[in-house]
């Protein structure tokens, strides 16, 4: 099974509590109909970060991180 974070070929470059770095090329996996870097895709590599630095800052034994808010 792939998850999106192969799919889009995102990195995990550091972790810490507060902070966290990610990577993803901008491939034509990731790209508009126009060539440029597709919104969906900015936002997935966002909502990425937010859910891992989430993971970060709680019991992930007791709670899960979901739902958040981006906009773009």
């Amino acid at each position: 099974m792939t998850h999106l974070l192969e799919t889009f070929e995102m990195s995990i470059d550091h972790q810490e509590d507060g902070l966290v770095v990610i990577s993803m090329p901008v491939t034509d996996k990731v790209k508009q109909p126009f060539g440029y870097l597709h919104g969906g895709a900015s936002i997935a590599l966002g909502e990425t970060a937010c859910s891992l630095g989430s993971a970060n800052l709680i019991d992930t034994t007791k709670f899960i991180p979901l739902g958040l808010e981006m906009n773009a």
